[in-house]
């Protein structure tokens, strides 16, 4: 089995202003749409940290049915907490028939991965390889290649089911900020949209540390020009105290999400001009990519500043509703 190591697309949290509605159920219903979709969507970005275990540990373990003996395995990290917000997820009284029929699916899987790994770390943390040469390892190996290949595939219907609903989401939110005149929260949809674009594109492209200096640039320079224009807009919005009021913000709100857009588009322009000057990873870099998540411009780097500007957008529209 040949598992591939996907850029993350973290998946936005929405929260919807209920403002005065006639129809109390309308309103209960969009309460519970959008606290299912964002349990769901935490699960599917805790998953992402999944991943990132279980490709270290490939990298030491191997994918092949006989485990390459190593000392220095990783630990893959399930946590209870993600299978909580899974199952909250699907006790919610409001039905997401295709994303529901994959969340069902997958809880027993996790709690299946969370069992073989938690052996696992206890094994290479115990270092019992050391009494058993690797007996237990192979054991343990052939258990896990078994619940992964079932995880790897609900992880993507899951995902897919994810985008779709997500879609629906942004354009719903979209279309009531635009009626109500919220531009604030017209333009930090837009602009975070348009930054999940960005990190799709370099998807797009497998744009990863060891090729990124041959991204296409006519596909990923619009989208950092749409993201500019935009978070110039809003920057303007935010200085307006009659919109401010009108929306429910307060200029201070704004000071930990207006650092975190810098970074990310300090970081994008970074990586554009290393694509531009054709100025590759070294060698070191390229063996250990996660490195180089504080290495302005580098994909990861790219990657951990739009994380950040996702949490803090979360926060700041989780406040003003």
């Amino acid at each position: 089995m040949k598992r591939k190591i996907l850029f993350l697309i973290m998946l936005l949290t929405f929260v919807m202003s209920c403002g005065s509605k006639k129809n109390s159920d309308s309103n209960g219903n969009d309460l519970k749409d959008v606290g299912k979709f964002n349990y769901y969507a935490s699960v599917y970005n805790d998953m992402s940290e999944i991943n990132a275990g279980i490709s270290e540990y490939f990298r030491e373990a191997g994918e092949a049915e006989k485990i390459k003996k190593s000392e220095t395995v990783k630990n893959i990290t399930v946590n209870e907490g993600t299978i909580e917000k899974l199952q909250k997820g699907i006790s919610i009284n409001y039905k997401m028939e295709n994303l529901d029929k994959v969340a069902k699916e997958l809880l027993p899987v996790l709690k299946e991965l969370k069992i073989v790994t938690d052996d696992m770390n206890n094994y290479y943390s115990g270092k019992d390889y050391t009494s058993d040469n690797f007996a237990k390892a192979q054991e343990l190996h052939t258990k896990f290649l078994a619940i992964i290949k079932k995880y790897e595939k609900l992880d993507n219907e899951f995902g897919a089911a994810l985008v779709v609903r997500e879609k629906e989401n942004f354009e719903s939110s979209l279309n009531k900020y635009k009626k109500d005149n919220s531009l604030i929260k017209y333009n930090m949809l837009v602009l975070i949209n348009e930054s999940k674009n960005f990190i799709g594109e370099m998807k797009t492209q497998n744009l990863n540390t060891a090729n990124y200096t041959q991204g296409d640039l006519t596909k990923l320079k619009p989208i950092q020009q749409r993201i500019v224009e935009t978070s110039n807009n809003l920057q303007k919005l935010i200085k307006d105290e009659k919109q401010l009021k009108k929306e429910k913000f307060r200029a201070q709100e704004f000071k930990t999400f207006q650092r975190s857009l810098a970074s990310y588009r300090a970081s994008i322009a970074s990586f554009i001009s290393r694509i531009e000057r054709k100025y590759p990873a070294n060698p070191g870099e390229i063996k250990q990519p996660w490195m180089t998540e504080s290495t302005e411009g580098m994909p990861n780097n790219v990657l951990r500043e739009y994380g950040n500007l996702v949490d803090d957008y979360n926060s700041i529209m989780g406040k003003s509703n």
